[in-house]
């Protein structure tokens, strides 16, 4: 027990191995929408859900492990939101790639990330950054994954004169949405340590409760008949498969562009945002060790 709150540092950093256990499932039960959300998204693209379903795990569960063992850094990772729309509604749909040529533009992408990371060139592009606005971009990322949560929720729908529009607020799923937000505030605004998983859990339970009622768009215990391993060798190295249609597109040096561009602010603000939470953050407004952290989350 000892060698454990050692070598994570968890009573240096004001931390109990409780509160540590209570923030692994709190982030986990925040975070596992990932798993069939990502998977779904990709579908849509014609890539085996099943196949993505069990990459979104496996990446997940090694990145989390390496940046928790390696950097360790109480930060949790996972696929993002945002750059898995760009991947299916602009790279695939919009101009006209297959899903292997986009999972080449990804590879490429990340090995460019790798390269900024390796060099340092990273770190001195983030260090540079104004502490303001490194905030002000854990702040917008925040408001962009909050726009993705109502979008989800229906709160927020497509509109082809405004772009955005509210949703039909008298649908049973919305309101079961709603319910869950305003219940998370309230318990956050009352000084509950359990709120997130308080208002996760009962939404959930309520949600089954009315499926079972008959109530439409409700939560289902029923998921795919597909195995998990299902698809999973046609999603291996198929981005190799990809890189010849991938450069014969004028705009793939833009697609790969925007890969690297959104990755590198998106887990720049992010960490930022959570290790001035977690004090992490150095009298400079630097991460502690940063070296580390970024390496892994790439």
């Amino acid at each position: 027990m000892e060698s454990i709150l050692s070598f994570f540092k968890i009573e240096e950093r004001g931390s109990t191995l409780k509160t540590e256990l209570l923030a692994g499932l709190t982030t986990f039960l925040a975070m596992a929408y990932i798993l069939p959300v990502n998977s779904s998204m990709l579908g849509q693209t014609g890539m085996p859900v099943a196949g993505v379903f069990f990459a979104t795990v496996m990446a997940s569960m090694i990145a989390a492990i390496i940046m928790g063992w390696v950097a360790n850094y109480p930060v949790a990772l996972a696929p993002g939101m945002g750059i898995n729309a760009f991947f299916t509604y602009t790279v695939v749909f919009a101009y006209g790639l297959s899903w292997e040529a986009a999972l080449g533009a990804v590879l490429i992408s990340g090995i460019l990330f790798l390269i900024l990371s390796i060099s340092g060139l990273r770190k001195m592009i983030i260090d540079a950054i104004p502490r303001g606005l490194k905030f002000a971009v854990g702040a917008g990322i925040g408001f962009f994954i909050t726009f993705i949560g109502l979008t989800n929720m229906g709160v927020i729908v497509g509109d082809p004169a405004t772009y955005v529009a509210l949703g039909d607020l008298t649908e049973p799923a919305v309101l079961l949405g709603l319910f869950g937000l305003i219940l998370v505030v309230i318990l956050y605004a009352a000084g509950n340590r359990f709120a997130l998983i308080i208002s996760i859990i009962t939404t959930a339970v309520i949600g089954l409760i009315l499926a079972q009622m008959g109530v439409s768009n409700m939560p289902s215990m029923a998921g795919s008949q597909e195995g998990l391993f299902e698809g999973a060798s046609e999603t291996f190295l198929a981005a190799f498969r990809g890189l010849g249609e991938l450069f014969s597109l004028p705009q793939a040096a833009f697609i790969i562009f925007t890969f690297l561009f959104v990755d590198f602010f998106d887990t720049a603000g992010t960490l930022i945002a959570v290790g001035d939470r977690a004090g992490l953050m150095d009298d400079n407004g630097e991460l502690k060790d940063g070296n580390k952290a970024l390496l892994t989350v790439n």
